[in-house]
């Protein structure tokens, strides 16, 4: 049985939006642990408002209850105490293993993310492959020259107005 979310101090002390909320789930009649999923606040503006906003994450059902039970019944908790806990809205990014189960709980996709990367130099990437020390010394050098004369980077302006923000305060949006 899923038992509410309990205020509790959050490794994320520093996030102006509030600690992080956990709902647990236990074996029904004992203290057998059986999945978590967490609920981290977050200030999001919409239409120049701010609203609450919570992240679902850190869902983990232990194997054994992976079939019936807390896998649904976690999210789908958390779908229907949003609300009575202050938050105006919920987003997630589920991996390939939960997107099923949040979509039969209840959430339905907004949109759609794309991961856009730029590998800045090879060699951390590489030493963690297998043979990944001298794949790295040797190919890391010109893989990095490579990727500098294909990138479109290199070679074109960005778009739009970039800078870098050293400090973000309420006015970032």
């Amino acid at each position: 049985a899923a038992r509410k979310a309990t205020r509790s101090p959050s490794p994320c002390r520093g996030n102006p939006a509030g600690v992080a909320l956990w709902f647990f789930a236990f074996a029904r009649g004992s203290r057998e642990p059986a999945g978590l999923i967490s609920l981290m606040p977050r200030q999001m503006y919409f239409g120049g408002k701010p609203k609450r906003v919570g992240v679902l994450g850190d869902y983990i059902v232990t194997k054994k209850y992976r079939v019936f039970g807390p896998g649904l019944l976690l999210p789908k908790t958390v779908l229907e105490e949003y609300p009575s806990l202050g938050f105006d809205g919920l987003y997630t990014v589920p991996n390939a293993e939960s997107r099923k189960i949040m979509e039969r709980a209840g959430m339905t996709e907004s949109i759609t993310l794309r991961h856009l990367i730029k590998p800045v130099a090879l060699q951390s990437y590489l030493k963690g492959r297998p043979a990944g020390g001298l794949l790295a010394a040797v190919a890391a050098p010109p893989g990095d020259l490579a990727l500098r004369f294909l990138s479109r980077d290199t070679y074109g302006r960005p778009q739009g107005i970039v800078r870098e923000e050293r400090s973000v305060d309420e006015s970032f949006d």
